[in-house]
């Protein structure tokens, strides 16, 4: 399936190489920007505030989000000598799991298992599924992924006690001007379709945009929403585009980057779109 020439704008990270790849093949035009500079490990030194606060609370609950967050965090307790701890707390606790790459962290570095995964690997669908099992009182350790989550909250105004672990954090890329050529372009009226691949890549774009001018990030918004389609590769990215202020047009059902691309195939040949064709939203 050819793309058409379409101006496609890429923010992922490290993996952005075959994405663009990937792309290319297909006959787009992409421009790769990145808005991420991958994960960064927190420094041991929070991790094990956030660390001490769980082995003190015994929590009911644990919900964990990521396979890599699992392992950093027990990396880090091994290093200061409560892995052991650590790894009591874990079995004695209920266990939810935001998907399959959190559940195989779980198993292979505490040999456990969840009782219930998310199917939709949000933050939200996790913290609804524990507002309705858990009780008032009950405290609840999230291993988070890349930064805060407010899907929590909710957790909390309902009675719930959140302890929240961080172990690592996306970060910006260290260079910004492919990322701000991005932007340009999209301003001028240069890309058709922008994708995103990690929440982080869509709340990064505007935090870079800011580096143009203090009034580009809801000029990115304007363009956008008049002349420009989204795809996210899953639901998490795609309520990070929306929390933003983007508008998202594809979202696979299966939430890998082959199947996205498959999901642009089908939509771009749905609109019938000819060479060098401008799609709109």
């Amino acid at each position: 399936m050819s793309l058409h020439g379409l101006r496609v704008g890429v923010t992922a990270g490290r993996k952005g190489a075959e994405l663009v790849a990937a792309l290319e093949r297909r006959g787009a035009r992409p421009t790769w920007g990145r808005t991420v500079g991958g994960d960064q490990p927190e420094p041991d030194e929070a991790i094990m505030a956030q660390t001490e606060a769980v082995l003190s609370a015994g929590p009911r609950w644990l919900a964990a989000s990521t396979g890599v967050g699992m392992r950093l965090w027990a990396e880090v307790a091994e290093r200061h000598g409560c892995l052991e701890d650590l790894r009591a707390v874990v079995h004695d606790a209920r266990r939810v799991a935001r998907g399959p790459k959190a559940v195989g962290g779980m198993q292979a570095v505490f040999d456990v298992r969840p009782e219930w995964v998310a199917d939709l690997e949000t933050d939200s669908e996790v913290a609804e599924h524990l507002l309705a099992v858990a009780d008032t009182g009950d405290t609840v350790a999230v291993q988070l992924h890349g930064g805060p989550s407010r899907a929590y909250d909710a957790l909390e105004r309902a009675g719930l006690e959140v302890l929240p672990v961080l172990p690592y954090r996306s970060v910006l890329p260290d260079e910004a001007g492919p990322a701000l050529t991005l932007v340009q372009r999209i301003l001028d009226g240069e890309i058709d379709l922008l994708v995103f691949t990690s929440p982080g890549a869509a709340h990064n774009l505007l935090i870079l945009a800011r580096d143009l001018g203090p009034d580009v990030p809801a000029r990115v918004r304007e363009q956008v929403a008049a002349e420009v389609a989204v795809a996210a590769v899953g639901p998490v990215t795609a309520g990070a585009c929306r929390q933003i202020g983007l508008g998202v047009t594809i979202t696979p059902r299966r939430f890998r980057t082959g199947e996205l691309l498959r999901e642009i195939d089908r939509w771009t040949e749905h609109a019938g779109l000819a060479p060098e064709a401008q799609p709109r939203r």
